[in-house]
């Protein structure tokens, strides 16, 4: 009995020793039992990594044929669809870009108006139907192999207004025509002005008021040459200064124009009212009522006067 229990007792301080040792370099018992083990069960993890990766493979070659299957069976047909759209689109794409582009000025007839003595005024009215466009050109009247000088001009979207040239000195023994030539379209940039109408009211509202046209039998001016005597106020609403407005005076008798004009005001500012006095030669008949117009092109830039100093634009 005693044997047995020496036997023990040694066999448990042998395993105690073991337990216990380390290795010089730091490895000890521990981990050489885990080293085991992993050899013990390195094949189960080699089933368990392939296994893994078989299943990731699977699951990518089910997805990669869901796709195609998808496409072929919907997703062609989808593209042919597609192709169709656009074959369409580019057949009717000329309807649609000339529904986008900017349609042609409209022009009245020319009237011809005498202004004195062998001479006479050409005036013609235009109109630019498009709301979105603006317009500059170049225009002249002629009358068969005469013509008269090129002037430039230009019309704001939705416009109308009246192009003149004055003392010419040929009737025309033919109709005279309006020509308007090198036409360029600019299209308003609605990031920067998305209300063209609100835009337009706060820049031409320039106001005239008390027309008053003396013909020249009443105006008492002189008694050997016909003078007639127009005289207005016109105020400038705007919060704008212009470096130049027009004014386009406009005489009727009746429902017809018989006398045109053309005055400018030059250094115009924002709240300034100006009175405006200016003779009219000619015999002009029967005047039932006067129509002044001013005019700027609201669109250039060379239209506004600078603050003093440089400082930067009114606008």
């Amino acid at each position: 009995m005693r044997n047995n229990d020496i036997k023990t007792d040694n066999e448990s301080k042998m395993k105690e020793e073991v337990e216990r040792y380390k290795d010089v370099e730091g490895l000890s018992t521990k981990k050489l039992n885990f080293g085991l083990w992993y050899v013990e069960h390195r094949e189960q993890f080699k089933k368990i990594l392939i296994g893994f990766l078989t299943a990731v493979a699977v699951v990518s070659w089910l997805y990669t044929l869901y796709g195609f299957f998808y496409y072929a069976i919907w997703g062609m047909k989808q593209d042919r669809l597609s192709a169709y759209e656009m074959v369409k689109i580019n057949a009717i794409g000329h309807d649609y870009i000339a529904q986008i582009s900017a349609k042609d000025l409209q022009i009245s007839a020319t009237e011809v108006l005498k202004s004195s003595d062998r001479k006479y005024d050409f005036i013609a009215k235009i109109k630019n139907p498009n709301q979105k466009w603006r317009s500059e050109f170049s225009y002249y009247f002629y009358s068969g192999d005469k013509r008269t000088e090129t002037l430039q001009g230009f019309i704001l979207p939705g416009e109308e207004k009246y192009l003149v040239i004055f003392n010419q000195d040929f009737r025309g023994g033919s109709a005279v025509r309006l020509a308007i030539e090198n036409i360029g379209w600019s299209r308003i940039n609605q990031h920067k002005i998305p209300d063209w109408a609100s835009f337009s009211n706060d820049h031409l509202n320039i106001v005239v008021k008390d027309i008053i046209f003396t013909p020249a039998n009443k105006s008492g001016l002189t008694d050997k040459i016909n003078l007639n005597q127009l005289g207005f106020a016109a105020i400038n609403k705007t919060a704008y200064n212009y470096r130049e407005v027009d004014f386009v005076v406009l005489l009727y008798g009746g429902s017809a124009v018989i006398g045109v004009n053309k005055y400018k005001l030059k250094d115009f500012m924002s709240g300034e009212e100006r009175q405006i006095q200016a003779n009219w030669p000619g015999a002009l008949g029967r005047v039932s009522k006067v129509e002044v117009i001013p005019e700027v092109n609201i669109m250039d830039d060379g239209a506004y006067l600078k603050f003093e100093g440089g400082v930067g634009e009114i606008k």
